[in-house]
């Protein structure tokens, strides 16, 4: 999902042009201060910007709700603890929200996850593909 909102964010911000794509990937996109929540803030103000570039505002609205629920599920497993119940094979991971949190995981949980990434960058790949490229980088104004 991140390598395809990359890809987007560029489709935007610069066009199509292979130099300046990969200049403006290896400069901001992939920098250590450029995370995916910057990413998704960045993916908010073009929204604003150029909204006929993203169609349905429910729709955009639900992207970027995904883009989010799938960000903060991935630093609850990045950063939180895995337990494993060695008797009945549960899996549960403890991570912090706010205080400490349980969330069990199963088999459920993780198509769920799955499914709503798939969704997501079935999303993403969709706007990508259908980018024009008459649409100049200096109409934005982020």
């Amino acid at each position: 999902v991140e390598g395809l909102l990359d890809e987007v964010l560029l489709d935007l911000l610069v066009g199509r042009e292979p130099t300046l794509r990969e200049r403006l990937r290896e400069l901001v996109l992939a920098a250590e201060f450029c995370g995916t929540h910057q990413k998704w803030k960045m993916l908010g103000s073009l929204i604003g910007s150029v909204p006929e570039y993203f169609g349905a505002q429910a729709a955009t609205s639900d992207l970027r709700r995904d883009i989010k629920f799938l960000n903060d599920h991935r630093n609850r497993f990045a950063h939180g603890d895995l337990f494993v119940d060695a008797r009945d094979h549960t899996v549960v991971l403890r991570y912090y929200d706010g205080g400490t949190k349980y969330m069990p995981v199963t088999d459920e949980v993780v198509a769920s996850l799955l499914a709503r990434a798939t969704s997501a960058r079935e999303r993403l790949w969709a706007l990508h593909q259908g980018f024009g490229t008459t649409l100049q980088a200096g109409l934005l104004s982020v």
